[in-house]
């Protein structure tokens, strides 16, 4: 086979039998996401030790979910086949899951020695780099367990807020992962009086939308019951939409509702005796009786022995009793120390429950909070703004929303955990420009809480939500709940939020490796999953050449036509990608161009939908591609003659420029 009859050829076959017939040393690069191997029959290791006995191991099992195309990972026969085509010098960039990473990694080594022992060149594992799917700005926070904290700065193992969408419960957990890298591009943008997010269009909202349907003749219209997880780009912008701000905390307790209060008085209203005194004062006026009154309640149940004295004053000719309460010993000390230097501690926040929150909210705001009348809006002051920030942290732990004021010194109270946003919000202004570092955290939740611009929000995983309840999920479709009890608990195990490339290097002729091809670029790759990738081009539908232009209904007309013919007859469709495990084209550009020099050729053994051979395009290559399955060759075919026929001017604009690493 010559590189003529293979250059920007789609192949169908087995790659390591097609691959065979090609040249050695015959293309510049290679770029390819073979199956990952995530079946749980046969077990992936076992195939391992088919694979060093030198076996070549043939049972694929059922696969992942049922899909023999990723019933296991390529073994290192197709890796020799592999290694043989490259050019010296030339790179070889493998997709991979988590979970089976490091089986990826055996298999090409031992891809590569095959290679090594034949052709007398080595192929030395240069590491690898990593498709993130989503992250926040680098201006954006998030909650730890002693406070706020750019979320740049926080490291694996830190413990922050996490949040449950399907309890809303917030519970301190380990960061998993933490994700962090440079962006360039654009961003989705989520901003009302409520809340001000900048999050990566693949980045995980949590969401409750509008639905509207048809129901018995009439329209009908809802928001759905359940949280859940899309991406940002993928939001309906035609129908509100509610988003989470907050949820509720309940800690281990810090002694009672009583003393929640007495913490809350001493800090609005109370005052220390400088050391070595032990001594604890709080104020009131005579003005606010109901206030004295609770108060002196507090200390003879809490405090039997405090000291109360009263004091006759005069405000602007009118005249009031000053209150003043003291005490010392144990109760003294253990104020003292929940409130060191009378500020609460982030300690104390999530010591308290659920109760002792409410009841410390409500003497606080009897301290130093006001409302407008309204019975709706509310402010809570206090100088310090790490004092406020507290104040913010304990309201979102309480299923409700504070904004901090600093020029006003306060924090606005709102009694909702969610905001919703109107047509008007989605619309405005929602993809915003933006350079500059990007992260993200995995926690085992699949959401957390952050905060930008000073507005606490809840948002998800760097990836995908937590894993399904299997038990839950079956007693949901009412079908059986004997089986439900038996599978409550089980999960189907939380999904990836990255995927490893492996990168492997062939040696020059001279024995020596190339240069590095990410030396000063990173080495992570922030970048859409999107449902745009899963058309052939634009959000169209096409005939079968990828090129002309049809309407939905026509589709529908002609595809009902189709199915009455014999298939010999039947009119040539295309509709969209429907591949099950699309790679983003952004992210396919980039690694060819990383690798592959302008007019190389690029192989993808593994060709899936052709986002590698329509990368290749897109940076001025050639292209050879290769796959079992007919589908998939039928979906290549497609896309990469849209691309060939579109040209470089024909391109939509966002398609001419080059993705950023």
């Amino acid at each position: 086979m010559t590189l003529d009859e293979i250059r920007n050829k789609v192949l169908q076959g087995d790659s390591q039998d097609v691959l065979a017939d090609f040249p050695d040393s015959s293309v510049d690069a290679i770029v390819c996401d073979p199956p990952y191997g995530l079946a749980q029959e046969p077990d992936m290791r076992d195939v391992l030790k088919h694979w060093l006995a030198g076996d070549d191991f043939e049972n694929r099992g059922s696969g992942f979910m049922g899909k023999l195309w990723d019933s296991f990972v390529p073994g290192p026969n197709i890796w020799r086949q592999v290694f043989r085509v490259l050019k010296p010098g030339g790179y070889v960039l493998a997709f991979s899951g988590t979970r089976t990473f490091d089986l990826m990694e055996v298999s090409l080594e031992i891809g590569a020695r095959f290679a090594e022992r034949d052709f007398g060149v080595k192929c030395a594992r240069c590491g690898y780099l990593a498709w993130i799917y989503g992250c926040l700005t680098e201006d954006a926070e998030i909650l730890t367990e002693y406070g706020w904290k750019r979320g740049v700065e926080v490291a694996e193992g830190e413990r922050v807020a996490m949040w449950n969408p399907e309890t809303e419960a917030i519970e301190l957990g380990s960061v998993e992962e933490k994700f962090l890298g440079p962006f360039g591009g654009e961003l989705v943008a989520f901003k009302n009086d409520n809340t001000d997010q900048l999050l990566t269009p693949n980045h995980r909202v949590y969401k409750r939308s509008r639905i509207r349907q048809v129901v018995d003749g009439k329209r009908k219209s809802w928001f759905e019951r359940d949280w859940n997880a899309v991406e940002a780009q993928e939001i309906n912008r035609w129908n509100p939409v509610f988003v989470p701000l907050a949820g509720w905390h309940d800690g281990d307790g810090i002694g009672g509702e009583e003393y929640a209060r007495l913490l809350a008085w001493v800090w609005t209203e109370g005052g220390f005796d400088h050391p070595p005194s032990t001594g604890v004062r709080l104020y009131q006026s005579s003005t606010n009786q109901a206030h004295v009154d609770e108060i002196s309640a507090l200390l003879a149940k809490l405090v039997p022995y405090a000291k109360h004295y009263m004091r006759a004053r005069t405000y602007k000719g009118r005249p009031y009793t000053e209150h003043s309460w003291f005490f010392t010993g144990e109760m003294a000390q253990r104020v003292r120390a929940d409130l060191p230097d009378k500020h609460p501690t982030w300690g104390l926040l999530w010591q308290m429950t659920q109760d002792e929150k409410r009841a410390f909210l409500d003497a606080a705001m009897k301290g130093d909070g006001s409302s407008k009348g309204d019975g709706k809006s509310w402010a809570f002051y206090q100088k310090d703004l790490a004092d406020l920030e507290w104040m913010q942290a304990l309201l979102h732990c309480l299923g409700m929303q504070g904004r901090i004021n600093e020029r006003k010194r306060c924090v606005a109270l709102h009694d909702n955990p969610v905001t919703q946003f109107q047509e008007r919000h989605l619309k405005a202004h929602h993809r915003v420009a933006y350079e500059g570092q990007v992260w993200c955290v995995k926690v085992a939740t699949g959401a957390f809480v952050a905060r930008r611009n000073g507005k606490v929000f809840i948002t998800g995983n760097s990836g995908f939500p937590k894993s399904l309840d299997i038990g839950k999920a079956i007693d949901k479709m009412g079908n059986n709940s004997d089986a439900a009890k038996l599978w409550e608990g089980y999960g189907t195990a939380l999904k990836p939020a990255h995927e490893p490339i492996s990168v492997f290097a062939k040696a020059n002729e001279d024995g020596t490796m190339p240069s590095d091809p990410a030396e000063g670029k990173a080495c992570f790759l922030y970048c859409s999953k999107a449902n745009a990738d899963r058309i052939v081009g634009a959000r169209h539908l096409y005939w079968r050449d990828g090129t002309t232009r049809i309407s939905k209904d026509e589709y529908t007309r002609l595809k009902a036509e189709n199915e009455k013919l014999p298939r010999d007859q039947q009119v040539s469709l295309f509709h969209g990608n429907s591949h099950p495990t699309v790679k983003p084209l952004d992210v396919c550009r980039w690694l060819v161009g990383l690798v592959a020099p302008k007019g190389g050729l690029v192989l993808d053994p593994f060709s899936g939908s052709g986002s590698v051979a329509c990368g290749a395009i897109l940076e001025g290559c050639d292209f050879v591609a290769v796959d079992l399955d007919p589908f998939s060759v039928e979906v290549s075919e497609a896309r990469t003659h849209y691309f060939q026929c579109l040209g470089e001017k024909g391109l939509p604009e966002s398609m001419r420029k080059k993705p950023k690493g």
